[in-house]
């Protein structure tokens, strides 16, 4: 039987709440670290990384490291393992009392910490407190499927292989010095090209064979 105990838990979600989102979701003590390091850059902290927080689920994280700015760019991925969230000091006190706001008025909830980029191109985040118990964070993963790599060869081409065992004879095809430019979860063959057609905006992928749209199992691969 799963206990919720003090927490803040971060993830990156595809198509949440409408965009691919970074949820941060805490009980009122991870409220309180949060705002607290909010405050801290707002007063001109020039970096924080997250996984130095007291509270973080070690189990649900991400690598996320927050900069002062001299401009609100938002909080983007800028590798396959690492995000950068980049506002103004201006910025962080908003964000800083969005999170006041909501535990003042006492009941739960979330708020959509937007950065405002002028290009748009940031991953939208929101901050939830107490609406996201263990149980959705145990669901997300077990849910997920498989992971998947997305690897780039020095002359810009890729090549999608399962992380696993099964994508071992997928990876001693690669070419020397080819690198993961991406990664994913998904549940069947057809989901994970879907997802791979889309990160490589090739427009929409589509099969004849049903059999790819089955869960993977441990002897089926791409």
């Amino acid at each position: 039987m799963t206990t919720e105990k003090r927490h803040i838990r971060i993830g990156h979600f595809d198509n949440f709440k409408g965009e691919d989102s970074i949820l941060i979701s805490a009980d009122i003590e991870g409220l309180l670290e949060i705002e607290d390091v909010f405050l801290k850059l707002s007063n001109g902290l020039s970096s924080f990384d997250f996984s130095n927080l007291k509270l973080l689920d070690k189990t649900f994280q991400i690598k996320l490291s927050a900069f002062n700015d001299t401009k609100n760019v938002g909080l983007r991925q800028t590798s396959p393992d690492n995000y950068e969230w980049r506002v103004t000091s201006e910025k962080w006190n908003e964000f800083r009392e969005k999170l006041t706001t909501l535990y003042r008025n006492g009941n739960g909830g979330h708020h959509y910490l937007d950065s405002d980029p002028t290009d748009n191109n940031d991953l939208q985040v929101v901050f939830s407190w107490d609406e996201y118990p263990l149980t959705f964070w145990e669901r997300q993963t077990s849910s997920a499927g498989s992971k998947h790599q997305v690897w780039q060869d020095n002359e810009g081409l890729t090549t999608l292989c399962l992380a696993d065992e099964r994508g071992d004879d997928c990876r001693k095809l690669l070419e020397p010095g080819s690198k993961i430019i991406h990664d994913f979860f998904a549940n069947s063959h057809f989901d994970a090209m879907t997802i791979y057609y889309k990160f490589m905006d090739w427009g929409t992928y589509t099969t004849e064979f049903e059999i790819d749209k089955q869960p993977y199992d441990k002897k089926n691969a791409l």
